[in-house]
């Protein structure tokens, strides 16, 4: 390892990554006594001798408080900075997904911890904050996409000098199938009462019309959020979407309109004029006058007051409420925190061993479709599933089960 100066700061080259490759960084000082301090505790963590946390103490004792590393709080601009920079090909889905993740990581470090910049977050820090997603409830595959979304962001900050190791490596945890939670189907009781209650909190937030296509064609709630009407096809009765979720693999599911989607999405200020909204061979049959009469689904009231004035950017989604506030309704980890609410005015709870959140609506269509009679190829296809062991995981047989249970005496 050697110290050499460019221009009025003192660098170093240092070994970090797997395989350890050698890595410029800027030991912060100005003075070559100094920087041999930075130097002498680096080598002592890299041949193991001095404890990470001991380095870090000598060295915020010679280094000044700016010139200390990458701060938490810059660590998502650096981030999208680097990757925009690199020309790195991350879909929009990806980067939600790795700036949610960032985002709750640097809030959990600024609220729990005295950790102020990336280069002091060890394996010990990591490990802290993978059991604190664990206590949100997540399932471990969920706990184990985020570390490994950390994991890697990190690789960036490596490449560019801004931390010496990968602290996330260790950070992800075993999975026990027999001990996660799942999700499972409504019954029928239940998504009354969903319904009910999404009448009842108003038409500004879109519930109404996203739980009814979310029941009724098994979409995602990102997916629903994103639907725009370019992707309904009224005369042909199909929603054709691309999920976000498989967009890289290039899957598409058309999905038929169940009668009570089309009602409902008819009836949206919006819809496209003159769309065919009683259905071709009696798919649906939304009554004379609907238009006038229209529930107003997913407008916001200056909408209402003023229909002609919609903004050009948001104009073609089908329930534009969340683009037009900004992901208004989505926690620092990009989770829903709306839904959730429903559940708990609906008095729908989970029980022992069980996930209900919107995503159950998608076990409930799979669910339905298998009780129906509808062969897995096709419930696959409608679903945008290409593995049947991801398949089998939303097929609960409730109506069988029931009646088995029925039958005892």
């Amino acid at each position: 390892m050697a110290i050499y100066k460019r221009g009025n700061t003192w660098w170093m080259d240092v070994y970090a990554g797997n395989p350890r490759r050698r890595v410029r960084k800027s030991t912060g000082c100005t003075e070559e006594s100094q920087a041999r301090i930075v130097e002498q505790a680096a080598i002592g963590v890299n041949r193991g001798i001095t404890p990470r946390e001991r380095a870090m103490t000598i060295i915020g004792a010679v280094v000044p408080d700016k010139e200390r590393g990458l701060k938490i709080e810059d660590m998502l601009a650096y981030y999208l900075k680097r990757i925009s920079e690199d020309g790195s090909t991350v879909s929009k889905h990806e980067k939600a997904l790795k700036s949610s993740s960032l985002s709750a990581l640097a809030e959990w470090l600024r609220t729990s911890t005295s950790v102020k910049t990336v280069d002091q977050i060890t394996p010990s820090v990591a490990w802290e904050f993978s059991c604190h997603i664990a206590k949100r409830g997540v399932s471990v595959k969920t706990r184990n996409n985020r570390i490994g979304f950390l994991s890697a962001i990190w690789k960036t900050f490596l490449r560019a000098g801004k931390a010496q190791e990968n602290p996330w490596r260790t950070a992800r945890a075993e999975r026990n199938r027999d001990e996660e939670k799942h999700g499972r189907a409504l019954t029928g009781e239940e998504i009354e009462r969903i319904m009910k209650t999404c009448r009842e909190v108003g038409p500004e937030k879109e519930w109404l019309g996203v739980a009814t296509v979310g029941l009724y064609t098994g979409l995602r709630l990102r997916d629903i959020e994103t639907l725009k009407w370019s992707e309904v096809d009224f005369k042909a009765g199909i929603i054709r979407k691309t999920p976000s979720k498989t967009k890289r693999h290039g899957t598409r599911v058309e999905i038929p309109m169940h009668p009570k989607v089309r009602e409902i999405l008819c009836r949206i200020p919006g819809s496209p004029e003159g769309a065919p909204c009683s259905g071709q061979g009696g798919i649906g049959q939304a009554q004379p006058g609907h238009r006038d009469r229209a529930i107003r689904i997913g407008q916001s009231k200056a909408i209402e007051a003023a229909p002609g004035s919609r903004d050009a950017a948001t104009e073609d989604w089908v329930f534009p409420w969340r683009q037009r506030h900004g992901g208004q309704g989505r926690d620092a980890w990009g989770g829903d925190v709306l839904f959730p609410e429903i559940l708990r005015r609906a008095g729908v709870v989970a029980g022992e061993g069980e996930i209900i959140t919107f995503h159950s609506l998608r076990h409930t269509f799979i669910t339905r479709l298998a009780e129906a009679g509808v062969s897995e190829e096709v419930r696959m296809r409608l679903a945008g599933h290409t593995n049947t062991n991801t398949h089998g995981v939303y097929t609960h047989d409730t109506q069988r089960a029931q009646a088995a249970i029925a039958a005892l005496e």
